[in-house]
């Protein structure tokens, strides 16, 4: 369980375990940049960046922390 007195939880392994959250390039591209957009409460914004193709095309996500300290995309 993690804790709930707003003490910083440090989290492992981060673009991995995002980069199982989605699907085709998007997948790929956030093993290896990630960038947090915003933090509110659990939930966290991520962007990524495909620059493999030369477009550099962005692609924005929000994701939530569970108590289990899981990531799942948020709804």
């Amino acid at each position: 369980m993690l804790p709930t007195s707003g003490d910083v939880t440090f989290i492992n392994n981060v673009n991995r375990r995002i980069s199982r959250l989605l699907k085709g390039k998007w997948a790929e591209t956030a093993q290896y940049f990630l960038r947090i957009e915003s933090i509110s409460g659990r939930n966290i914004t991520f962007q990524t960046i495909d620059v493999g193709s030369g477009s550099r095309e962005a692609y924005k996500f929000t994701t939530t922390f569970t108590h289990d300290g899981e990531f799942v995309l948020a709804k």
